[in-house]
């Protein structure tokens, strides 16, 4: 019971002395915070008014200035990947562009040196003065066959003579279309050109032929020909003059595609450039 006794009164005593404890820190901190704003008022006390003002303005511009300094670092970087985006589609453009123009020539040069491998002599054959639509080359070839191959040169052993046009012409069937308002031809063609017409129907050339009048002739884009007095091909007949002109009509659409390519190619550098130059400014 004495021992009881005891630990009550050690539990009272330690009781009391947190207590103490507690209102030691209390009075402590309120000393702390008094002390603070008399030093804070000492502090301004000392410090006029309009400095305090002005400082805290300085502070706000401060503020202020380095916010658009972080927003114009933004945009900067915005711009500088931008710009490096651009210059990777530019450049990509360009080789794009090069290869394209690379492949075109290419096309272009193998096709005017097999031409050149097909010239029987000296003088260019008179079909490489002809510009025929692509699907006439069958039609044209059948008509005039090696003919094609004789230049229009009086001084070649065989050769096409510019002669002034007939007084009077037999009129092709009715329904055909002659050569001549169809094919762009030097003016040595233009007396066989006006007496070929074309059928659209290859099935109505051998009705027509025995109509013909002496020196026409009737042909079909598929390479049929008759002519006047029997002599006729079926469709499909090969065509040494038509496999020439189909082409020299590859050639000049390669060649048109090269000019194409040579202007995408020229844009595509300048754009490279300017996105160039946009990089190294960014």
């Amino acid at each position: 019971r004495r021992a009881a006794t005891a630990a009550e009164a050690d539990e009272a005593a330690a009781r009391d002395a947190a207590r103490a404890a507690a209102e030691r820190a209390r009075r402590a901190a309120e000393g702390h915070d008094r002390l603070g704003r008399e030093h804070a008022q000492a502090l301004d006390a000392c410090i006029p008014a309009e400095r305090q003002e002005a400082a805290r303005r300085e502070e706000r511009e401060a503020a202020r200035a380095a916010e658009a300094a972080a927003e114009a670092l933004s945009d900067a970087e915005g711009a500088r990947a931008a710009a490096a985006a651009a210059l990777t589609r530019a450049r990509s453009a360009e080789s794009e562009a090069g290869a394209a123009r690379a492949r075109a020539a290419a096309e272009a040069q193998g096709l005017a040196a097999l031409l050149r491998a097909g010239d029987g002599g000296s003088a260019a054959p008179i079909l490489d003065l002809v510009t025929v639509p692509p699907g006439l080359e069958a039609a044209l070839g059948a008509a005039l066959g090696e003919a094609l191959d004789c230049p229009a040169d009086p001084a070649a052993p065989r050769h096409w003579r510019n002669l002034p046009p007939l007084a009077a012409l037999p009129a092709l069937p009715e329904g055909t279309t002659a050569l001549g308002g169809l094919v762009q031809a030097p003016p040595e063609l233009a007396r066989a050109l006006s007496q070929i017409g074309l059928v659209e129907d290859e099935a109505r050339g051998p009705l027509l032929q025995a109509a013909l009048a002496p020196g026409q002739a009737l042909v079909a884009r598929s390479g049929g020909f008759w002519r006047w007095d029997g002599l006729g091909a079926h469709p499909g007949a090969p065509s040494a003059g038509a496999e020439r002109l189909r082409q020299r009509n590859r050639l000049r659409a390669r060649e048109a595609a090269r000019d194409a390519a040579d202007a995408a190619l020229a844009k595509a550098r300048a754009e490279a450039e300017a996105a160039r130059a946009a990089d190294a400014a960014a």
